[in-house]
């Protein structure tokens, strides 16, 4: 649309020698249709050049149209729209724990976590994982964990925890390390599922250490 309009001003500041405020003015008058006479007197190339800009106008505003329809259909603007109020609840939160990935030990994290009213944040790179969330009632950030950005939008700046629960400890490793470089001072618990891990844990930066199975062995 916009380089339709630019088209028009061109043309008739190029074939009619009008000045720029005549030439967008026939020119949105025209492509809007609105029906006012012409500033000033169309010479037969004039008119030729009109008739060429109203195709292209219909041309772009249907396909504006289109493209307004698939974005509305697709329910794009809703997920936006979902994602900005999430933001804000995130952006409001102090001293909050965040827990990455929302499988059964993060899920078990976060239950124990509700039941002492701690505030929460979860962070899950499915997509399909924020009809869970919401039925847990938590705010939660759909993105990879051990991107900085992810971390920030789940407010780690403010968050007085760490939950690294994803059942890869290459990932859970890379996490601690990204965290700890962004706030030093932050709390950081790590799932192991090899023993052999829990050094390369410790020494990316994590405060404790958690293997399910060893506690699940020991109980």
């Amino acid at each position: 649309v916009v380089a339709v309009v630019a088209y028009g001003v061109a043309g008739y500041r190029v074939i009619e020698h009008w000045s720029f405020l005549d030439s967008l003015f026939m020119t949105v008058i025209t492509l809007s249709t609105v029906g006012y006479q012409e500033v000033h007197p169309l010479s037969p190339m004039g008119e030729v050049f009109t008739i060429t800009l109203v195709l292209a106008g219909i041309v772009a505003f249907f396909n504006l149209i289109g493209v307004m329809t698939a974005f509305l259909a697709s329910g794009e603007l809703t997920r936006r729209a979902r994602a900005r109020r999430m933001q804000s609840t995130i952006d409001k939160l102090q001293n909050h724990y965040i827990v990455c990935a929302f499988g059964r030990v993060g899920k078990a994290a976060v239950a124990e976590l509700v039941r002492r009213n701690s505030p929460v944040v979860g962070i899950e790179t499915r997509a399909d994982a924020r009809e869970e969330f919401e039925d847990a009632g938590i705010p939660y950030v759909i993105g990879d964990p051990t991107q900085e950005q992810v971390l920030l939008d789940a407010g780690l700046a403010r968050a007085r925890g760490l939950i690294c629960a994803v059942d890869s400890d290459a990932v859970n490793v890379y996490i601690t390390l990204t965290a700890r470089s962004l706030k030093p001072d932050l709390f950081i618990v790590a799932r192991s599922s090899n023993p052999e891990s829990r050094d390369r844990l410790l020494k990316a930066g994590a405060n404790r250490i958690v293997s399910p199975y060893v506690v699940s062995g020991n109980r």
